[in-house]
């Protein structure tokens, strides 16, 4: 949404969420991502117009922090088609809780 260069229809956003290989669960996908996002503090609903971010500054500041750069140069010992930022990789999901740091 923060790339948007203006609302987000609910359904595009369904789209754009699957087509990253994440799945919206329930009978209607687009009334089930819809209710989520009505509940997120993050984004802003304008009625069926569709959808923003709530603080561009700070989303862009998230997506500087946790974005896959397409563009970095791949490990020399990268090997297959599993190498890199995968499902089973340490990439941090700004989604996924951390364990507190214990000290």
């Amino acid at each position: 949404m923060v790339h948007s260069a203006g609302l987000m229809k609910t359904k595009d956003l369904v789209d754009y969420v699957e087509k990253r290989g994440h799945e919206v669960s329930g009978k209607n996908k687009v009334n089930s991502l819809g209710a989520l996002l009505a509940r997120s503090g993050d984004v802003e609903g304008h009625g069926k117009s569709g959808w923003t971010v709530a603080d561009r500054e700070r989303a862009l500041q998230i997506l500087q922090q946790y974005e896959y750069k397409v563009n970095e140069p791949e490990s020399e010992n990268a090997s297959g088609p599993d190498h890199g930022q995968t499902e089973g990789s340490s990439f941090r999901r700004p989604w996924e809780v951390q364990p507190a740091a214990q000290g």
